[in-house]
């Protein structure tokens, strides 16, 4: 296996919809780091190489051809484990691009607990979003399956599935979800104990810059962040589709659909202890927000 001891990892530990892609496309605009989005699919993805090596990156080459993807995409076969496959591409980054510092927004606890085994300068970015703002999000995520009468087997195991997408898809349930899905990542961090830096999308979004200085001091970097992406060093074969984006891409903007969405109302008025560690995890920052503040722990 490659040695891996001259790389860090910036490894993006987060909820699914929480700006896990935008942070990894911003991070690599620094001159020292790569961006590589989601790795855990590429590992499910030696199963069918020839589909990996025709898939697009972010860099607009296909896999085969890509500076970053192509070297390892050539030596890996469908028996590469887990670990081999990511000091691969770690010695890819470094030989063939320059860069020792990898931005990795795979979020999977998985993924944390696969890269904590390895011998590299891991730093986690503990990247949190408001429930609230996360719920309304969540809500336009998915194809909601049809639901019908079954008049067979196959047919009530797909009206379970289409029943339990919308149960979750309520703004109980995504509270829920939210807390639950929290509390996991905080224990597995807990577990591997990597340092960690918390960082709100609230903050991100909204004091952007201030943010920015804070990670390239948490991560050991000149301070050389911008919010052009364009220029960013970026090798996605997986991630969110707004990688592909350029309007969305282009700046970095708050989601404020929340804000107006009566739906969010009661369980924030109910789930007191959701909105209790939603305070403490998302809001305990000394960024500015636009809203404004009232206690430190706790948002106006």
């Amino acid at each position: 296996m490659p040695s891996t001891d001259e790389t860090k990892v910036a490894f993006v530990s987060s909820l699914p919809h929480s700006g896990s892609t935008i942070l990894d496309l911003v991070l690599a605009t620094h001159p020292g780091v790569v961006g590589i989005g989601e790795i855990h699919p590429v590992v499910r993805g030696l199963r069918t190489l020839d589909q990996l090596r025709a898939r697009t990156c972010t860099c607009g080459a296909v896999g085969r051809s890509c500076d970053l993807w192509g070297p390892v995409l050539g030596t890996v076969t469908e028996t590469t484990t887990g670990p081999e496959l990511y000091a691969a591409i770690l010695a890819s980054a470094r030989d063939s691009l320059g860069r020792t510092t990898i931005a990795d927004s795979s979020k999977l606890p998985t993924q944390l607990a696969m890269l904590a085994s390895l011998d590299i300068d891991l730093r986690v970015i503990r990247l949190t979003r408001d429930v609230r703002s996360w719920a309304a999000a969540m809500r336009h995520t998915g194809s909601r399956p049809p639901l019908r009468v079954p008049r067979s087997r196959t047919q009530a195991a797909e009206a379970r599935e289409a029943i339990g997408f919308r149960s979750r898809r309520t703004s109980f349930g995504l509270f829920r979800w939210w807390y639950l899905r929290n509390q996991a990542l905080d224990a597995k961090l807990a577990q591997v104990g990597a340092p960690t830096s918390t960082v709100s999308y609230e903050q991100f979004a909204t004091a952007t810059d201030l943010t920015l200085e804070q990670l390239a001091e948490f991560l050991g970097l000149t301070p050389e962040f911008s919010t052009d992406t364009t220029t960013a060093c970026t090798h996605q074969l997986f991630g969110s589709t707004m990688r592909f984006n350029t309007t969305l891409r282009s700046t970095i903007a708050y989601d404020t659909r929340w804000m107006t969405d009566d739906r969010l109302l009661l369980p924030a008025l109910v789930l007191r202890p959701v909105m209790s560690y939603n305070r403490r995890l998302v809001h305990s920052t000394s960024a500015p927000l636009p809203w404004g503040r009232g206690r430190l722990d706790q948002p106006r």
